[in-house]
């Protein structure tokens, strides 16, 4: 590539060194270390969607919680925008650590705006079809009012968030399931089944508790953190996304970031994590 000189020289039997341009060679690492601009797919007027209305989870009362007392650290604008830290700490353990938090509060998302989402050429979710599979688009089932309803308001806030677009032609097309939640609301869940059928699984296999304890060991600080709405933040592949199209009764939409039920999204979701450091 380029001018560069390379050239091939015999200092031993079955031995041989390669010289090389280094110039060139930097040249060329760091151009491919470029990363072209992401156009993050633009949000209606920086939607201000509350994650925990865009992740079936975040509404759950089994989360992983600290033992004992905790304190709570203003990290934001808004006196509900706080993070919590255990209340046991001395006083240099917490300063140093709350330091640690402030320094680095932009890193945290209050709403759907706040998640610039990763580079397409970093990471992004790819659908293993089989090449024998054939398309199927479900036909459309039949809901109540009052389903009906809670499928308009969820498609409004992914929609406004720009994690859907509107679809026009698909060969794979799935239904929408509503599943009420135990505190009366609704979660809407796309039907996967026949697209999940047609793909391959995954079989690498995720890091062992074991592992990620032995990760631990050794550091003063244990820091428990959950990505919310990070299936969200991984974009689809391109030309899978088509695939991810679901009905509703104003339109077909589909999927421009990774969604919940595919076959291989827990593979692919990389933002569950136990850090552990030392201040």
């Amino acid at each position: 590539m380029g001018s560069g000189r390379c050239w091939l020289t015999r200092e031993a039997p079955s031995i041989c060194t390669v010289h090389a341009d280094q110039q060139i060679a930097r040249q060329c690492y760091a151009a491919g270390l470029r990363i072209t601009p992401y156009s993050r797919p633009q949000k209606q007027h920086r939607s201000e969607v509350a994650m925990t209305d865009l992740d079936p989870r975040t509404n759950t009362e089994d989360r992983l919680q600290p033992e004992g007392e905790t304190k709570e650290i203003p990290i934001g604008s808004q006196p509900e925008q706080v993070t919590k830290m255990e209340g046991a700490l001395s006083a240099e353990e917490e300063e140093l650590l709350g330091a640690v938090i402030l320094e680095n509060k932009d890193l945290f998302a209050w709403s759907s705006a706040d998640m610039p989402g990763v580079h397409p050429d970093v990471m992004s979710h790819k659908l293993a079809i089989f090449r024998e599979a054939r398309p199927v688009a479900q036909k459309k089932r039949k809901m109540g009012e009052e389903r009906r309803r809670a499928v308009e308001e969820e498609v409004r806030k992914l929609e406004g968030a720009g994690f859907i677009k509107e679809i026009k032609y698909t060969t794979w097309l799935a239904n929408v399931v509503m599943v009420k939640k135990t505190s009366g609301k609704w979660r809407m869940c796309t039907d996967f089944t026949d697209l999940n059928k047609a793909c391959s699984k995954d079989a690498y296999p995720l890091p062992s508790i074991d592992r990620l304890v032995d990760g631990a060991s050794g550091h003063k600080f244990l820091s428990f953190l959950d990505a919310y709405s990070g299936y969200n933040q991984i974009p689809m592949y391109g030309p899978d996304r088509s695939k991810t199209a679901f009905i509703t009764d104003r339109a077909n939409f589909c999927y421009e970031v990774m969604p919940f039920g595919l076959k291989n999204a827990g593979a692919t979701d990389e933002f569950k994590f136990l850090p552990s450091f030392n201040i």
